[in-house]
């Protein structure tokens, strides 16, 4: 291989590494014009009120249902044992058999 045989493919693979270089510019170009474009003003204040709304339904939900494990755990203690005379552990069934 003489010298200009090697030089003029020295400078078609520059060439080649140039324009793959300038094509990755463009596509690296392009996704941070995407990127910008997903983080406008709109699509920010989307998501937050995304996360807003999912923050107070599950809230709402835990309230709920700490509430209700509560109320059921307070159903589930004997009363006879603190008001013996009041009938209060009494269900209507065994209300109505007693005559009361």
């Amino acid at each position: 291989m003489d010298n200009a045989t090697a030089i003029s493919t020295i400078e078609a693979v520059t060439e080649a590494v140039a324009e793959a270089d300038d094509a990755t510019e463009t596509t690296t170009n392009n996704h941070e014009e995407d990127r910008l474009k997903f983080y406008s003003p709109l699509a920010i204040l989307m998501y937050v009120n995304i996360i807003a709304y999912w923050a107070v339904t599950m809230g709402i939900w835990f309230t709920l249902w700490f509430k209700d494990r509560r109320s059921r755990r307070e159903s589930s203690v004997d009363d006879s044992a603190v008001l013996p005379n009041r009938g209060m552990s009494r269900t209507p069934k065994q209300a109505v058999a007693d005559g009361l």
